[in-house]
């Protein structure tokens, strides 16, 4: 299986670089135990974090924790891009769910690049439909069928039409076969995998990653979830640290010390690629008595000490609270009225 996913990685990469922006990320090395392989944009640069597997039996459950955390605190969307689901091969065109992470085959991945989005999706035991509560409810209308008709041609209850019409629920893939059958096939909407409010793939638990290496990334956690950032771990990747909130997104990768100079620039090369992907800052904080070691690296303007990171963060979030207060008071006059209405 190891020599399938060496090629279907390959293969893969290739693939997609045909018709997508692809940010190759190479750390670490050994690709088994790497979280992320790769940032991907569309053509309306937004983007995706992507980990390549034959099999999602190749992917450990903490590798799969860390992908989703950095998923929902960056606020992009992240697939593991495969050719089977354990032993089953994947249909093109769905979205299947992996104990919380999202699951596509390499086409589903490049036909959405090229617009052909998917609307099919596993829900729990379920493949469901994505549709168009607003449409069928028009197309109902236009047809003269009552709930209860159309509930009796779906051979569901009145109550399912209601809440399809709502958007609360979603059929399943045989009641949106019959439907589509009544109604036509524009009732069906697709499933934006760019879109981070796309509601089809917001439905897992979030995760805040792997365990903590040590206490400085501890008393770091706990001094920007002080400033009332959103904060992730990783061990699996090219960064220890992200987070975002007040309008930042930021990697950050710690020097534990011991680590030889050129592989440590090789990680903070991957998550300067990484961050710049997710239009986001990446920097390095190290111990003050590994201060020297910013001039082995690419871009020694980016290293600082705990404190010194903290001080800039802190001073950023700041600036950012600031200006969200001031376009708030300009929007009232002298005398104190509000002109924003």
């Amino acid at each position: 299986m190891y020599e399938a996913s060496r090629e279907f990685v390959n293969r893969s990469l290739y693939l997609l670089a045909e018709v997508g922006d692809v940010i190759a990320l190479n750390y670490p090395r050994n690709q088994l135990k790497r979280t992320v392989d790769l940032a991907l944009k569309n053509k309306e640069s937004r983007v995706i974090l992507v980990k390549l597997a034959y099999s999602t039996n190749l992917i450990g459950k903490s590798e799969r924790e860390e992908l989703k955390g950095l998923s929902s605190t960056l606020k992009v969307n992240s697939f593991i891009v495969a050719e089977r689901k354990g032993d089953i091969k994947l249909v093109d065109g769905v979205v299947y769910d992996y104990e919380g992470s999202k699951v596509i085959s390499v086409e589903t991945l490049i036909n959405s690049l090229e617009g052909d989005l998917p609307v099919i999706y596993e829900d729990r035991d379920n493949f469901k439909v994505k549709v168009n509560g607003e449409k069928l409810r028009q197309k109902r209308e236009l047809k003269g069928y009552s709930l209860g008709t159309m509930a009796r041609l779906a051979k569901v209850s009145r109550k399912a039409i209601y809440d399809y019409e709502r958007g609360s629920i979603k059929p399943t893939l045989d009641v949106a076969e019959r439907l589509i059958n009544e109604l036509g096939e524009d009732i069906v909407a697709s499933i934006d995998i760019f879109d981070p409010s796309e509601e089809i793939l917001s439905g897992s638990k979030p995760s805040h990653g792997t365990d903590f290496d040590d206490q400085m990334e501890v008393e770091m956690v706990r001094r920007l979830r002080g400033l009332m950032l959103d904060v992730c771990h990783a061990r699996r990747a090219p960064l220890d640290i992200c987070l975002s909130g007040s309008n930042l997104k930021a990697l950050i990768t710690i020097s534990h010390g011991g680590e030889k100079p050129k592989d440590f620039n090789d990680k903070v090369t991957n998550m300067l690629r990484m961050a710049k992907s997710i239009r986001g800052e990446g920097f390095v904080v190290v111990e003050p008595s590994l201060k020297e070691l910013a001039k082995e690296l690419n871009e020694p303007e980016k290293v600082f000490t705990l404190e010194e990171f903290i001080d800039f963060i802190g001073g950023k979030v700041a600036e950012k609270a600031d200006s969200h207060n001031w376009k708030a008071g300009d929007r009232k006059d002298d005398t104190g009225s509000d002109n924003s209405k």
